[in-house]
C-alpha cells in the first residue's frame, strides 16, 4: 500500500537526517491515510513528522530551535486521537511532556513529576527505560542516566534494536558489542519488483508534495 510505503520511507529518512524529504512524505502519508480513511496511519505520520522536527530541532542552532519544537508538539498533539496502539500512545504522551519542556510550557519540575507519574503503570523495560532516559534529559539525574543504561543494554540483547545501542551510548559515552544481522529470508520476485515499482520515483513524489 502506497500509504504505508510513504509512512515507512519518511521514517527511515528520519534516522537519516533527512528533514525536507522525511516531512514530505509523511505529509503524503498524512493526505492519502485522510483520503482512504485510515486513522491509525494518519497518526503514525504525524508522529513521524512530529519526530523529525525534534530531532531537527535538537540538531538546529538554539535560535532555530523553539519553532521547531513547536511544530513537533503541534505534530504531536493531532496524532493522539487517532492512535489505536497502546505502544503509540505510550510514547505520545512521554514525548509531549518532553516537549512541552523544550517549548517552555512546564517548567522541569513540572515535566518530571508527570513522566515519574508514568513509571507505576508502565512496567515494560522498554517502558522505564524511555522515561528514565527523558528523565536524564531533564535533570541530569546520574540515577536516571544509570537505570536508563542498564535497561537498554538489557533490551538491546534481547531486540537488537540500534536505536537501543544509540541510545545507551548517548547515556555512557560507550557502544554496545552488535549481533551478527541475521540472513534476509529470499523474498518472492514479485514483492521485488513490486518495491522497485513503489520507490523508483522518490524524486516525483518530493517534487509533486
Amino acid at each position: 500500500m502506497i500509504c504505508s510505503t510513504s509512512l515507512n520511507l519518511s521514517s527511515c529518512l528520519v534516522s537519516e537526517a533527512q528533514w525536507d524529504a522525511a516531512e514530505a512524505f509523511a505529509h503524503r502519508a498524512i493526505r492519502l491515510a485522510q483520503e482512504m480513511k485510515l486513522p491509525n496511519v494518519e497518526g503514525m505520520s504525524h508522529t513521524v513528522l512530529s519526530l523529525s522536527y525534534t530531532r531537527q530541532a535538537e540538531a538546529s542552532k538554539e535560535s532555530h530551535q523553539s519553532q521547531l519544537f513547536s511544530q513537533a508538539l503541534a505534530a504531536l498533539e493531532r496524532s493522539e486521537p487517532l492512535l489505536l496502539s497502546s505502544h503509540h500512545v505510550f510514547y505520545n504522551t512521554a514525548n509531549r511532556v518532553r516537549l512541552q519542556f523544550r517549548c517552555g510550557t512546564v517548567d522541569a519540575g513540572q515535566a518530571s513529576q508527570a513522566l515519574r507519574m508514568m513509571l507505576p503503570t508502565h512496567q515494560e523495560p522498554y517502558q522505564k527505560a524511555w522515561i528514565h532516559y527523558l528523565l536524564w534529559q531533564i535533570e541530569k539525574n546520574p540515577a536516571d542516566q544509570e537505570q536508563a543504561a542498564s535497561l537498554y543494554r538489557q533490551i538491546y540483547k534481547e531486540d537488537n534494536d540500534s536505536d537501543y545501542a544509540e541510545y545507551y551510548k548517548e547515556l555512557t559515552g560507550n557502544e554496545l558489542e552488535r549481533s551478527a544481522p541475521l540472513a534476509a529470508p529470499p523474498w518472492p520476485t514479485g514483492e521485488v519488483v513490486l518495491w522497485s515499482e513503489l520507490t523508483k520515483s522518490i524524486d516525483d513524489i518530493l517534487l509533486n508534495s
